[in-house]
């Protein structure tokens, strides 16, 4: 009897934000059914690109040939060599760097990866030990394939996955933006709490414009100015940041007035 086991990407985008990406019919493309597509979207203040991968791991099987790639279902190899699993993987990551547009499109890679790329980032609950070295080569095929000068993580320290073994952080977010955006923009990314629903845990990231000006940089209200206790207040305030920095030479000291 043939058993089989399914995999899947996906990205869900809601309708508002399509309409941002007006100028061109989005783009979905299967890169390999069932391990990594891409979506590609143009509008008038730019293109995105979002990448989903989910790359081989315990259910894995040979990567589909051209005309098998109708099949849905994921043919189950009966605990794979470990070798084998490792050069699925690799073989995928070849593909990325064709799916990038660097200087014409912002891109978003994000999936289960499967493998970790520092020590760290896989523990072992029996032992304590940080286990993630056994992936050393494979972190640096993908380094060597994928430079962080053209894609790097939204790094979130939390592990993402829980199994029998261990924990380890094989879920990650990367993107080609240059490092300058985050001088004007809030960039992040965050393990949400674990569900019963996976033995992975879901990720928020994002990206957004900062305010121009910050809050404590707002004018003071006029109605604070006016206030009769307004100059005891400064006055008080002064005096305590005098205190604090007894320096000569810092710009506390050299508001005071002359004598």
């Amino acid at each position: 009897m043939r058993h089989t086991a399914r995999a899947g990407v996906g990205i869900v985008v809601k309708k508002a934000f399509l309409q941002k990406f007006q100028a061109q019919e989005p783009v979905w493309t299967e890169h390999e059914p069932g391990r990594m597509a891409s979506l590609q979207l143009v509008g008038a203040e730019g293109a995105l690109d979002i990448a989903a991968c989910y790359m081989p791991t315990g259910v894995a099987r040979p990567l589909r040939a051209e005309d098998d790639r109708s099949c849905p279902s994921t043919p189950h190899l009966p605990e794979p060599p470990l070798a084998v699993l490792r050069a699925q993987r690799e073989a995928l990551c070849r593909r990325l760097p064709a799916l990038l547009r660097p200087g014409r499109a912002l891109a978003i890679v994000a999936g289960d990866f499967n493998f970790v790329t520092t020590t760290r980032d896989r523990w072992n609950k029996a032992s304590g030990e940080y286990t993630g070295g056994s992936d050393t080569a494979e972190a640096a095929h993908w380094r060597r394939m994928l430079p962080q000068s053209a894609l790097y993580e939204l790094f979130q320290p939390e592990p993402t996955h829980e199994g029998p073994l261990s924990l380890a952080k094989l879920d990650r977010v990367y993107v080609n933006q240059h490092i300058a955006d985050q001088l004007d923009k809030r960039i992040f990314s965050s393990a949400l709490p674990w569900t019963g629903l996976s033995q992975h845990r879901p990720l928020a990231f994002g990206r957004q414009t900062r305010p121009l000006r910050a809050p404590l940089e707002k004018p003071i209200q006029e109605e604070v100015l006016s206030d009769a206790r307004w100059p005891l207040w400064a006055a008080a305030e002064f005096h305590s940041l005098l205190e604090m920095t007894p320096e000569v030479d810092n710009p506390v000291s050299r508001l005071r007035p002359a004598s």
